[in-house]
């Protein structure tokens, strides 16, 4: 095993490094659930991104994106981004590691065990009206997301600053007993001021980490035809699979669906991309549902006919469609659906900056903890809401 590069502050002992099931696949990379000696001998649980063999070519575009990432990753601290530990080259007889007859390149990454807000988010579809989170909970992932791009748009840690371009609930991961939310999968970000390559470049790439936690045979099709909105004598599991369908569809799917219309367009974009797709997370995660869902394979009379597949709905986008007001953010504060419509407006210069959505959200929260602290800490209302904090 070669380390190639390791974040000098853990204290972890690579050598030790064991890897055992898998747990996230993806057209880019195979997540392994992994553990190694920390400081102290006392065993660390670990994720294990290991590139897939036949991009592993010296000079191909994936290793270089790959490389990339995690040489970015190793720079990055805040609380709201994963954290890697280490760039490895692990040889093709590496205990755990299967199918490989060449060196493989892995990165060591913290590992987030409540899963991705995708995974929560197919609970929360098979529930129905029953909430599997509450609306605090969906404020403070929110919250944590725009913390994250904030960091990330203002330069980290070598004062760069960049555009993170994949954000979708597959690529936010959940830990501390669900409380903290982070941002993954930075295979795709950019320098901010570099032009834009437009769809293409969003297509395809990243995801593995959303799918830990989920089915370790997540399943890739080309299309969601027949999944949307059909349960109706349809058994769990069988319902558990179309929903888990949805959202482990290649990088390409899930992307396109958090595409910003100029990006669509192949017109250059800054990092009002983020915004745009950090709308349209905020809108599945307030709204309790699925964009993808909702509107693939599904009959809308917004729609002369039904979408096939999430490029016809980017492409829907980029003329100026934007998803209806779920009922559900009926009863939030009214703040919120018009952040959302200013966040995914069509004209990137009329969308807020991170730092102003960040301080919007803040402002709901505080809102949000005075009414709960009106009504004694037991349910108080949500600010401008008919209900209490647990929508359902």
């Amino acid at each position: 095993m070669e380390v190639i590069s390791e974040r000098p502050d853990e204290g972890l002992d690579l050598k030790t490094l064991r890897l055992s099931k898998t747990l996230g696949r993806g057209g880019f990379a195979i997540v392994y659930a992994g553990t190694l000696k920390g400081a102290n001998g006392a065993p660390v649980n670990v994720a294990v991104k290991v590139l897939h063999e036949h991009f592993s070519a010296d000079g191909s575009e994936e290793l270089r994106l790959f490389l990339e990432e995690a040489s970015l990753m190793l720079q990055m601290s805040h609380r709201n981004v994963i954290t890697a530990y280490a760039l490895l080259k692990l040889p093709p007889s590496f205990p755990g590691l299967s199918g490989y007859t060449q060196p493989a390149y892995a990165l060591v990454l913290e590992v987030m065990e409540g899963g991705s807000l995708a995974g929560l988010m197919i609970k929360q579809l098979l529930a129905g009206s029953v909430s599997k989170y509450s609306f605090s909970q969906a404020l403070g992932w929110c919250l944590d997301v725009a913390r994250a791009l904030q960091y990330l748009h203002a330069g980290g840690r070598d004062g760069a600053p960049r555009i993170h371009r994949d954000v979708k609930l597959e690529n936010v991961l959940l830990t501390d007993g669900m409380r903290t939310a982070k941002l993954a999968d930075f295979g795709l970000q950019r320098p901010r001021g570099v032009k834009g390559c437009g769809s293409g470049a969003m297509k395809g790439v990243g995801g593995e980490l959303g799918m830990v936690g989920g089915s370790a045979t997540a399943r890739r099709t080309a299309s969601v035809s027949g999944v949307g909105g059909r349960l109706s004598g349809t058994g769990k599991k069988k319902a558990a699979a179309e929903y888990e369908e949805v959202f482990s569809l290649t990088g390409r799917t899930g992307s396109m669906v958090y595409l910003a219309p100029e990006a669509y367009k192949n017109e250059p974009y800054n990092d009002k991309v983020d915004i745009y797709s950090l709308a349209i997370l905020m809108y599945e995660l307030f709204g309790r549902t699925s964009v993808t869902y909702t509107h693939i394979s599904t009959k809308l009379p917004a729609f002369s006919r039904m979408l096939i597949n999430a490029d016809e709905f980017a492409e829907r986008v980029a003329a100026g469609y934007r998803p209806p007001r779920p009922k559900m953010m009926n009863k939030l504060p009214p703040e919120l659906w018009e952040l959302i419509e200013a966040a995914w407006h069509q004209d990137p210069v009329r969308r807020p900056d991170i730092d102003e959505v960040v301080e919007q959200l803040e402002a709901v929260a505080e809102l949000m903890a005075e009414a709960e602290a009106e009504g004694g800490g037991k349910g108080g209302k949500a600010p401008g809401a008919g209900c209490g904090c647990v929508v359902s």
